[in-house]
C-alpha cells in the first residue's frame, strides 16, 4: 500500500493559490471550480470532490493522505470511508473542539463546527453535500482540545 497525497488548498470553500504553490510534483491537487451558493453549499460540493478522490485512491489499494486547508474538509474524507462501509474510528487532533453549532458558537465560524456536524449536531448542509452520514460519537476521539468556547465545552463534555 503506497501513500497517495491528495491536496485540497481551500480555505472555507475558496481556492488559495498561495497554498496550492506548496504542493509537491506527485501530489494530486484538487483545483475544481465550485458552484455558486452559500458557503456551506460550496463546502459540501468541495467535500464531495474530495470524497471522490479519496475513494478512488482506496479503490486502487493505496493509502490516501489528505492535506486540506481547513478542518471542515475532513467531512469529505469521512464520506469516502463511509462509501465503502468502512468501520473506522476518527481521531481528531486539534487545539479547538470544532464542536460548535450555530447555536453555541460566539462567532458563527463554520470552521469551528465540522466535528459537531459529523456527529449530527447543528447544520448538516456540508455533511449532506459530501454524501456523508452521521458518525456515532462512540467512534470519535477528540484529543488535545484545550481552547473551547463557553457553550462548546459542555457539549464536548456531554459527548
Amino acid at each position: 500500500m503506497r501513500p497517495v497525497f491528495i491536496f485540497a488548498p481551500y480555505w472555507m470553500g475558496n481556492f488559495s493559490p498561495p497554498r496550492a504553490a506548496v504542493a509537491r510534483h506527485n501530489w494530486r491537487v484538487i483545483a475544481t471550480p465550485l458552484p455558486n451558493g452559500t458557503p456551506t453549499e460550496r463546502m459540501g460540493a468541495l467535500c464531495s470532490v474530495l470524497a471522490d478522490e479519496v475513494a478512488a485512491v482506496r479503490a486502487k489499494g493505496d493509502l490516501p493522505v489528505a492535506i486540506v486547508g481547513d478542518c471542515t474538509l475532513s467531512i469529505g474524507v469521512a464520506a469516502a470511508l463511509q462509501r465503502e462501509s468502512a468501520d473506522f474510528t476518527l481521531v481528531w487532533f486539534d487545539a479547538h473542539g470544532d464542536f460548535n453549532t450555530h447555536q453555541t458558537s460566539p462567532s458563527g465560524f463554520i470552521g469551528g463546527m465540522p466535528l459537531a456536524m459529523l456527529c449530527g449536531r447543528g447544520e448538516q448542509t456540508i455533511v449532506a453535500g459530501a454524501g456523508a452520514s452521521v458518525l456515532p460519537e462512540a467512534n470519535i476521539i477528540l484529543t488535545d482540545a484545550r481552547d473551547l468556547d463557553p457553550k462548546e465545552a459542555p457539549a464536548v463534555a456531554q459527548s
